[in-house]
């Protein structure tokens, strides 16, 4: 080799490699009658099954990977979630109208998941993503110091250490430390995800995804009993008809079929508990 090819002295040369078929790239997805909460269940049970203490310890780089797939399936909730609910709910299509898409989304997405392309541009991987979506595009707002709330700020707390894994190979950058509140140090300070990190992680998400699922079906139920009757005609003809969405979108088959669910009432049994609350009798 000629001393004049000096720039290859540093590291092996390599020759090109392209992407052969983008097809193989690509899977069925998640049956679009999966509620969103059951489609977060079933990632992250294949995530919690692949985190094994034993394969955590013997790789290191497994657990900040385990990390970011759960954070990406907390954000697929949310997406599936307010896409759905702007579907269905008259007072989150008004809301909703006041947004734009981008015309890249509509063309791809067509009529049937149109409303899903409005959060293509939106992360959900933090608070403000969350609370600022919730706000502009269903019209759903998180109060201070609610249940959401807290279990919030513990999420937003492990999104600030994925930034660090998704685009610094797990070394924390220096707004993220600031935000968590890590002493300065003279040296690089790499994230550490081990099984009982990687656990904690896993709960703080699900609890996060269960509470807002109960919170955001108590604020349709209520939009239900006295909003949409003040919208659209509403009333003892149709109202099992326009509620029966509402039950289906946030019903989990997971928790029903596990025997989880605390109060079990059937969709008719919930509908007259709801007329009974809000005086619809």
């Amino acid at each position: 080799m000629s001393n004049t090819e000096w720039y290859n002295s540093i590291n092996q040369v390599t020759g090109t490699q392209k992407v052969e078929d983008i097809a193989n790239y690509m899977a069925e997805g998640m049956n679009s009658l999966t509620s969103p909460i059951d489609s977060y269940y079933f990632t992250l049970r294949e995530l919690l099954r692949i985190g094994s203490r034993d394969l955590l310890d013997q790789n290191k780089a497994l657990g900040p990977l385990l990390l970011v797939g759960i954070i990406s399936a907390t954000e697929n909730y949310f997406r599936d979630m307010l896409a759905n609910i702007i579907r269905i709910c008259p007072s989150a299509q008004e809301c909703a109208s006041k947004q734009s898409i981008n015309l890249g989304s509509v063309v791809w997405h067509g009529a049937i998941n149109v409303e899903r392309g409005a959060f293509e541009n939106t992360s959900f991987a933090g608070i403000d993503g969350i609370t600022a979506a919730c706000k502009n595009f269903i019209k759903f707002e998180v109060k201070n110091n609610s249940l959401i709330s807290g279990i919030l700020e513990e999420y937003g707390i492990i999104c600030e250490m994925r930034h660090g894994i998704v685009h610094s190979n797990s070394f924390l950058a220096g707004k993220n430390a600031i935000k968590l509140g890590i002493p300065r140090n003279d040296g690089m300070v790499k994230l550490n995800v081990g099984y009982r990190e990687f656990q904690e992680c896993a709960s703080i998400c699900t609890i996060l995804v269960v509470s807002f699922n109960i919170e955001l079906f108590k604020e349709m139920c209520k939009r239900w009993a006295v909003d949409w009757r003040r919208k659209i005609n509403v009333d003892s003809t149709n109202e099992t008809e326009l509620f029966e969405p509402i039950w289906n979108l946030f019903l989990s088959q997971v928790d029903t079929d596990e025997n989880n669910i605390s109060v079990k009432l059937t969709m008719n049994e919930c509908i007259e508990a709801i007329k009974i609350q809000f005086q619809l009798q």
